[in-house]
């Protein structure tokens, strides 16, 4: 048969033949005659309690009375007796209690069967319900009787009803007569635990469970035998702590003593696994014995702790792993395999986070996966994992990515911080710049995903070659060299973009289009040697700084609507500039209706055929030069062209520009099929602008204001020039302006030809 189970402590002398006013002689009659009736039919035997003890028999916690524990019977309660025959068989009857509740005296009936053995052994369970009526010995029906020190389940905070049915008794006799029905008394255990300030629900997840752990095993796990442990568990469920965030939580417990100078730790845990925990420690001078029917309370503040559970470390509270950085290596270990992931769950601050970096710097071997899910972080500091060892990062809480917060890893391949909305400059960046040097590192990372982010650093993603695949829905500003030298990247899709910073996708050589519908500016050499990039759909942009396409040798055609300004004008004295679509050796179609402003070398060595600008105003400075297939130029609003704007155009003819007035030096430097200009307006005209031009037969000068006319070091004879009749009084002969034309011309303010 099986151990014989103890909770409650105490005993009860059941099923006495005799009330304690009889005589011994009546009494042994009436055993007898028990005896009988149990080999038979029904039977009906009298309680008589016996030893002192009270009448209440069933232990129950009153919940008005929190300072005691009750024992009581219903006219319910059921007792179950099983016990086996001549043929080894299990049989049982159920006793029911009609009568004498409170008293001294009650009665059972219940069946027996005919092989009733004289010395039967019997196995007594109460209550009788819980039981089957066939006896299996099987591990679950044992599990029904024993008491449940470590399955007790409080629904709430301060929540008794898990406490209200501990009734659970088990005895083993070998015969009925002089039964005694064993059971041990509870004793009640109630915690008042309050959780520090760093508890936070939504970080470390609802409180689950409640264990007091002791130095040795002093708690009883089963009734009937002396077997111990040093752990009792109560679980929670649907706790919701009050504003001082304290827990009360209730425990039955069979009777225990705490040695003198020994302790346990009462600890909490969420359903994240974090703790929270404190230590009762008896300094009584003297051994405490927590007896039956009895309450004990325990305040106690918990704080928070730092555990270790395979590769996860939970924290309960922030800078724990900072002071524990032995954990790290306790989760994921120091040798080889090298490839190792490390959860947190919990609080992080800074510190925790730069014991991580500590670790993975004293063991450079090590690519380490990083998963940060159930944790508070929020921000990635500056530098934060600076040239370490992280082979993947998730951090879905992340807002804030910190400059230098992931450069110069290496080994870097995944990142998912889905929530970040900012990126600070050199975050991801592959290069190695802890001296200056510009050295191209070998960042595995491919693909990056990030909805949520609104602004890229600076070289955020600098020589991250290998990346292929890139997702910024609601990004508004790429910084400079976001993604410079990006190489393996193909498809650029900016939805939200609005500006674009300098060299930002420079070098992206596997760009080929160019989806950004609300740009608006373009920053200095942004694209610059895309060498695959065919087409752009940018239609909101407004501004093109210098070198914004330069030497995108594939690109064909440029729409843009609404740009304003291609590049800055400047002297060519002030050094040499790149154009916005300089070295576009394919581009042959230009739609910029609205455009004001063409800069320094804006369309250099480009294969245009033919040019309609109907709102520039400003051609800079070798703005054409090297369009050697230009042969049509339409700028009806253009004041001004300066130095070189056409050097080389060799395929241009005639030229008509009606609003010009300032013509600088060698404008149509190397123009060799040139043979008309036509500039009515022009009042001041640089030198050279004629220089390689040998095919210039005409040229108009028609304004009938002052024409300043620079010094020219080549012959004009064979040109035939057109003159306001204003400046009649100024020719000499053929001679104007210190040289000989072919011809001299005059006309009118409308441009008629005027005869002598």
């Amino acid at each position: 048969m099986k151990k014989l189970f103890w909770i409650l402590l105490g005993s009860l002398f059941l099923l006495s033949t005799a009330c304690s006013d009889e005589d011994d002689n009546s009494g042994k009659q009436d055993i007898d005659a028990a005896k009988e009736l149990l080999k038979t039919e029904l039977v009906r035997l009298k309680v008589g309690l016996g030893m002192g003890m009270a009448v209440d028999t069933r232990l129950i916690y009153d919940d008005k009375d929190e300072e005691n524990i009750k024992l009581l019977w219903s006219e319910d309660d059921k007792i179950r007796i099983y016990w086996k025959d001549t043929d080894n068989k299990y049989h049982s009857s159920l006793f029911t209690l009609k009568g004498g509740v409170g008293t001294a005296e009650g009665t059972f009936e219940g069946m027996a069967p005919k092989s009733l053995s004289e010395n039967a052994n019997y196995e007594i369970l109460y209550p009788g319900e819980k039981f089957q009526e066939i006896y299996l010995e099987t591990d679950d029906f044992y599990k029904r009787v024993y008491f449940p020190i470590s399955g007790q389940k409080q629904i709430g905070n301060d929540n008794t009803k898990h406490l209200q049915d501990f009734h659970y008794m088990q005895s083993t006799e070998n015969s009925l007569n002089g039964f005694f029905f064993r059971h041990g008394l509870m004793t009640l255990l109630k915690l008042e635990l309050t959780l520090p300030t760093s508890y936070d629900i939504s970080v470390h997840g609802a409180l689950s469970a409640v264990s007091l752990v002791a130095d040795n095993d002093v708690f009883i796990p089963q009734c009937g035998n002396n077997n111990r442990t040093n752990r009792v568990e109560l679980s929670l469920e649907n706790v919701v702590l009050d504003s001082k965030r304290k827990l009360v939580a209730y425990v039955m417990s069979f009777p225990a003593v705490l040695p003198m100078d020994e302790k346990f730790s009462i600890a909490v845990q969420t359903d994240k696994g974090l703790s929270f925990s404190t230590v009762y420690e008896n300094k009584s001078g003297q051994d405490i014995a927590y007896e039956s029917g009895k309450c004990y309370i325990f305040q106690r503040t918990l704080d928070s702790q730092a555990n270790v559970y395979g590769n996860t470390i939970k924290l309960a509270a922030p800078g724990l792993l900072s002071k524990n950085p032995e954990l790290i290596a306790q989760a994921v270990g120091t040798g080889y395999p090298n490839k190792k992931k490390l959860t947190i769950v919990g609080s992080v601050n800074t510190a925790d986070l730069l014991a991580i970096r500590e670790y993975l710097r004293q063991n450079e071997f090590v690519e380490l996966g990083l998963d940060f899910t159930d944790t508070d972080l929020i921000n990635i500091p500056d530098e934060c994992f600076r040239h370490c060892g992280i082979s993947s990062i998730v951090a879905p809480n992340v807002k804030s990515i910190g400059n230098y917060a992931f450069a110069e890893c290496h080994r870097l391949s995944s990142v998912s911080i889905p929530a970040a909305i900012s990126i600070g400059n050199y975050a991801f960046s592959g290069c190695d710049r802890t001296s200056g040097s510009n050295v191209v590192g070998w960042s595995k990372l491919s693909t990056v995903d990030f909805p949520a982010v609104k602004s890229i650093g600076d070289y955020a993603f600098e020589d991250c070659d290998k990346l292929s695949s890139i997702n910024f829905p609601v990004v508004t500003t790429i910084g400079k060299g976001a993604f410079d030298s990006c190489r393996g990247l193909s498809v650029l899709n900016f939805p939200e973009v609005l500006s674009i910073g300098e060299i930002a996708f420079r070098w992206a050589k596997g760009v080929s289009s160019v989806e950004f519908p609300n740009l608006r500016t373009i920053g200095k050499d942004a694209f610059e040697g895309c060498s695959n990039l065919v087409s752009v759909n940018s239609p909101s942009v407004t501004l093109i700084s210098e070198g914004g396409f330069r030497n995108c040798t594939k690109l064909e055609s440029v729409s843009f609507p609404n740009v304003v300004t291609l590049g800055v004008i400047k002297d060519k004295v002030s050094g040499s500039m790149f154009g916005a679509f300089s070295g576009c050796l394919s581009l042959s179609s230009v739609n910029l209706p609205v455009v004001k402003s063409l800069g320094n070398s804006t369309f250099e060595d480009c294969s245009l055929t033919s040019i309609t600008l109907p709102m520039v105003v400003a051609v800079g400075p070798d703005a054409f030069r090297g369009c050697s297939g230009l042969s049509s130029v339409d700028l009806p609003q253009v004041n001004r062209i300066y130095t070189s704007a056409f050097e080389r155009c060799s395929n241009l003819s005639l030229l008509d520009f009606p609003m010009l007035t300032v013509l600088d030096p060698v404008a149509f430097l190397g123009c060799s099929n040139l043979n008309h200009i036509n500039l009515p307006k022009a009042t001041n005209i640089g030198w050279g602008i004629f220089r390689d031009c040998p095919n210039i037969t005409s040229v108009v000068l028609s304004s009938s204001e002052p024409i300043f006319f620079d010094d020219q070091d080549y012959s004009t004879d064979n040109i035939d020039l057109t003159l306001h009749i204003n400046k009649k009084n100024a020719v000499t002969g053929l001679k104007w302006a210190n040289h000989i034309w072919k011809s001299i011309n005059f006309v009118d303010d409308n441009g008629n030809l005027v005869t002598e």
